[in-house]
Formats: structure tokens, C-alpha cells, sequence
């Protein structure tokens, strides 16, 4: 059994910037310091693309989520996809058997961008997941919503 979440977004930010913060220094962004939904995060093996694993440690505000582990097991650079796959840990180990964020990023006249984000989740019958898959989006909310924030800062710094 399984939940598939679609959300869409636009942002005002240029397609290839936003690609950068949200792909290639995915990390640096959620790294920024402590902070109630993330305390750590790096870079275990790679160089950010794709087969990148990552080490993600959940700040106080989702202290039930444990320690997780993530892979990029897409990325394309020519069409903006990129996609992580949680291998160990975090959501796994409360349940799901399966976690896959795919992010596609859309560029539009005006220097706009169109965000749409995709979470997929398998996990058993007798499990309720739901609850956490709304959690889970939220977060791809708010990491979206830092991306445009750490852009708009370096814009304005």
C-alpha cells in the first residue's frame, strides 16, 4: 500500500538559480545552522549529484523522526528533475517501506519558476501512514520556501 503526494508551486526566481539551491547545494541550504526542523546535515559520499548519500538529522520540532539517510537517485541537470530516496533511517524506520522526493523544476517567462514535487511512500496495510506523508509534505514546503528565501538574500546581500 502506498500515498502518492503531488504539490505544484511557483516561485519568482529564475529556473537555473533555484536549480542550483534546490539540486546542487541542497545541502548547504538545509545545513544553514540549527533549526527546529533540521539540526544537521552532510554530505556522506559524493558531490551532491546524482548517487550523492546524505546524512539528515531532524532538529526538536520532529523529534519522533530518527536520523536519516538519503540517496539522489535522479538527476538531471538538462531537465531540471532530481530525485532522494530515504535508504535508511527517518520515515523507514517509523513504518513506511518505501520514501522517493522527486523535485521537477519548470522555468517561466518573467523569471518565474514552477516547482512540482512529488512524494511517493509504500508502506504495510496495517500501517497508517498518512498523518506522516502530511508531515512529509510540509517539510518539501518549507524546503522550497528556504530555497526562494536563500535566493531573494543573496539577491538583496
Amino acid at each position: 500500500m502506498g500515498r502518492k503526494v503531488e504539490l505544484t508551486r511557483e516561485v519568482e526566481a529564475g529556473v537555473e538559480a533555484l536549480w542550483n539551491v534546490m539540486s546542487k547545494d541542497r545541502l548547504k541550504l538545509l545545513g544553514k545552522g540549527p533549526s527546529p526542523l533540521l539540526e544537521e546535515a552532510k554530505v556522506l559520499e559524493g558531490d551532491g549529484g546524482l548517487g550523492t548519500i546524505s546524512y539528515l538529522k531532524p532538529g526538536p520540532a520532529v523529534s519522533h523522526i530518527p536520523p536519516i539517510k538519503d540517496k539522489v537517485v535522479e538527476f538531471d541537470d538538462k531537465e531540471h528533475v532530481f530525485s532522494i530516496q530515504e535508504i535508511e533511517g527517518g520515515y523507514l524506520d517509523l513504518g513506511f517501506s518505501s520514501v522517493v522526493l522527486t523535485f521537477k523544476l519548470e522555468g517561466k517567462e518573467g523569471g518565474k519558476t514552477v516547482v512540482r514535487s512529488t512524494i511517493n511512500t509504500e508502506f504495510n496495510e496495517w500501517f497508517d501512514g498518512d498523518a506522516l506523508v502530511d508531515e512529509l509534505a510540509k517539510f518539501v514546503e518549507i524546503f522550497i520556501n528556504s530555497a526562494h528565501s536563500a535566493l531573494q538574500e543573496s539577491t538583496v546581500a
